[in-house]
């Protein structure tokens, strides 16, 4: 398998750390704390770039179900790199096929998993992995809103600089939630944008979620 080139803009700096944790649903604490896995350039970064992001959300996926040491992941992501020519595991397609294997595999022997435990967490993984959009390989788009079956809301690093938008206009969800608190009818909303007004309501919806989650971490 060859290498690939990952220095795209999904490598620019977009998100402060708290408002990355916010769109993936994470403490802001516990994503400074996995950070050292990813052994960034800059041991305490105040931005994250889209594909920091998507590390953390993979993360995330590993450790939502099962208790697996952040250690395990490392060593994981450094085998991955080191014996089966694949940088930055955490970012590539071959993740949601063979890549799962290998870390159930990998982490079974660590901390010695039953069957159970293994099927469970193939499963979250895929659940986790559906969420994202790929592209020779790569991750360029991912849907945070679990709830969001259809994937109405993504984040793409290409448009309006990766922060929430409604994927079928490209219009960026807090926006709307705007002109919403400004006085505007979701209707008229709707047709300015050429969107349907499910899309306007989910849109409110999720930055309705993101405010609570931000009220929870200030309280």
């Amino acid at each position: 398998m060859g290498k690939f080139n990952i220095e795209t803009i999904s490598d620019q700096p977009l998100y402060p750390v708290a408002e990355a944790a916010r769109y993936i649903r994470l403490n802001p604490n516990t994503l400074r704390y996995w950070l050292k896995v990813l052994e960034l350039k800059t041991p305490h970064p105040k931005f994250l770039s889209f594909n920091n992001l998507i590390e953390a959300y993979v993360i995330k996926a590993l450790q939502q179900e099962h208790n697996i040491r952040l250690n395990a992941v490392k060593q994981a992501i450094q085998y991955a790199s080191k014996k089966l020519n694949i940088p930055r595991i955490l970012l590539h397609r071959e993740l949601k096929f063979t890549g799962g294997d290998l870390f159930i595999e990998f982490y079974g022997d660590l901390i010695n998993l039953s069957r159970s435990g293994q099927l469970g967490i193939k499963g979250v993984l895929e659940q986790y992995l559906e969420r994202i959009d790929w592209e020779n390989n790569l991750p360029i788009r991912l849907y945070p809103y679990i709830m969001d079956i259809q994937k109405y809301i993504a984040l793409d690093p290409k448009i309006r600089f990766g922060r929430p938008i409604i994927k079928s206009r490209g219009v960026e969800t807090a926006i709307i939630r705007e002109r919403i608190d400004a006085g505007e009818d979701e209707a008229f909303i709707a047709k300015d944008y050429d969107i349907s007004i499910k899309e306007v309501s989910i849109a409110l919806a999720y930055e309705m979620a993101l405010e609570t989650l931000k009220r929870k971490r200030a309280a």
